[in-house]
């Protein structure tokens, strides 16, 4: 009976062990982690489209950049996001809410029809 304690103990540590050796890398590599900045891109463009009257996601374009990047819209949108880029994503979201028509005039230039970062958005 002893042993199996000694055993099921060892066992129990062998497993916590591993979770916090599973938990540290993962935040490593969260850290390490950057964004394609065009996936970046589609994102903040889409919440420009979410947010912003007037303004839609350019589906032609949307779709050529899915293509070149091989991903699906699930990739854009429900993947796990880095640490960097939540942050900057919940950020647009507040200045959204706080100076909306700022930030659609800024989102308009960075990814309108002559868009500084690339042209993600069209009028509707």
């Amino acid at each position: 009976m002893k042993e199996r304690s000694k055993f099921l103990a060892s066992a129990g540590l062998a497993i916590i062990g591993w979770a916090v050796l599973g938990s540290l890398v993962e935040a490593r590599r969260d850290a390490n982690y950057r964004e394609d900045p065009l996936v970046v891109a589609v994102v903040e463009a889409d919440l420009a489209s979410r947010h912003c009257p007037g303004l839609r996601t350019d589906i032609d374009q949307f779709r050529r950049i899915s293509a070149n990047l091989g991903m699906n819209h699930s990739d854009f949108f429900n993947t796990k996001r880095s640490a960097e880029t939540t942050s900057r994503l919940d950020a647009l979201r507040k200045q959204l809410q706080v100076a909306r028509d700022e930030t659609c005039a800024g989102l308009w230039s960075a990814y309108g029809a002559s868009g500084w970062k690339a042209t993600l958005l069209r009028r509707a």
